[in-house]
């Protein structure tokens, strides 16, 4: 077990989490943006992990730690920058489940597709739908009691498209067939355009997961 790299990342999520922080609270940014940082930041370090974490217990056992360090801190409200949000989310919480299992799945199969993809969307095209379904606005539609627009949700699409194309091209060891990628795509679309509370963070790197899995029975 590499326990100096574990710390290594260990550091790296906090100094993120010290980062948001100081945001929030030296600069007053809102809530929802530095949430968004350390989202897709931690995200950005976690698609690093195959090639520097090579046992499954290494990278489950960050995940776990994070899950019960994030569950200490949702309790006692300790980093707002994350936490204090106009809404019920458990996103935060449900982010490291996905990361280990994901990682988890690519290790039983030894293809790299099988945590690559999944994560990679959940890191950009989850909160770039956010971000230009708030700034254009266009669409507005409901989900049970959750605000959604079609301009979000065409943003996750092509963004998921994107992703799947340059990690299929760069990073793959298999070949995935383009119309897997754009099934995928759609789905992954379709799982966060009907996920609230934040379970979009296990909904979208599952359904890509199953496509996945099930493309290459």
């Amino acid at each position: 077990m590499n326990i100096v790299m574990m710390l290594s990342y260990c550091l790296v999520y906090l100094v993120f989490f010290g980062i948001a922080e100081v945001l929030f609270r030296r600069f007053n940014v809102n809530a929802e943006h530095t949430r968004k940082f350390v989202h897709v930041f931690t995200g950005i370090v976690a698609l690093s992990f195959p090639f520097y974490l090579e046992q499954t217990i290494e990278v489950v056992g960050l995940c776990v730690l994070f899950f019960v360090m994030l569950i200490f801190i949702k309790k006692y409200n300790i980093l707002p920058s994350i936490m204090q949000v106009d809404r019920r989310t458990y996103g935060s919480l449900f982010f490291p489940l996905a990361v280990g299992s994901c990682f988890y799945m690519f290790k039983q199969h030894d293809i790299l597709a099988f945590y690559m993809i999944p994560v990679a969307i959940l890191t950009i095209s989850d909160p770039l739908a956010s971000i230009v379904g708030q700034a254009l606005g266009k669409g507005p539609y409901q989900v049970f009691g959750n605000k959604k627009t079609l301009s979000g949700s065409a943003a996750f699409l092509l963004s998921a498209i994107l992703i799947c194309l340059l990690i299929n091209g760069l990073f793959s060891d298999i070949s995935i067939p383009i119309m897997t990628l754009i099934v995928l795509s759609v789905f992954a679309t379709l799982a966060e355009s009907v996920s609230v509370s934040g379970t979009d963070n296990l909904s979208i790197p599952f359904i890509s997961l199953a496509i996945l899995y099930l493309s290459m029975q």
